[in-house]
Order: structure tokens, then sequence, then C-alpha cells
């Protein structure tokens, strides 16, 4: 007795798997994924500017709280740059 099972990721039959269909899962994927993505680094800045605040005294703390800042910042201009580079080849290439 022989049971083929047969798990389909993409939920398409293998033979209509091609560069479009592999495309659009991908984008699929990525809009699911960097928002969440940007949520986390938004709240680093969010903790960052909070460390920062609450450790007025202390400079090795406000150090750290900048450092945060800083770093969240950079983590959500390149996600969001990322993000409209995806945007803008899905356009370009699929309309």
């Amino acid at each position: 007795m022989s049971n083929n099972y047969h798990i389909s990721v993409f939920k398409t039959p293998s033979a209509a798997l091609d560069f479009t269909t592999l495309a659009q899962k991908l984008g699929d994927i990525a809009n699911l994924v960097i928002p969440f993505l940007i949520s986390i680094a938004f709240f680093a800045i969010i903790l960052g500017i909070a460390k920062y605040i609450r450790s007025a005294g202390n400079e090795e703390k406000v150090a750290e709280g900048r450092r945060v800042v800083i770093w969240g910042t950079v983590a959500l201009f390149l996600m969001l740059s990322f993000w409209g580079f995806v945007l803008l080849i899905k356009k370009s290439l699929f309309g």
C-alpha cells in the first residue's frame, strides 16, 4: 500500500510555478514581515527616547539611550527604504 502525500508550499502545481508566481509569493511574504520589523524598530526608538529621558544624570546611560535611538532610526530608515524598493520593483515589473 503506497501513500503518496504531496505537500505544496505555494498551492500551485509545480509546473505552474514561474518567475511571476514566485516573485508574487515573495512579495506577499515581504508585505507581512516588513511591517512587523518596522514596528519593532519604532518601538526601539521609543524605548531609547525613554531611556535617554529617564537617565538625565548618568552620562553612560544617556549615551546608551542615544545609541538605541540612532540604531533604531537607522533600522527604520533601512526597512522603509527596502519596502519602497520592493514596491518600486513590483510596480515596474508587474504593473
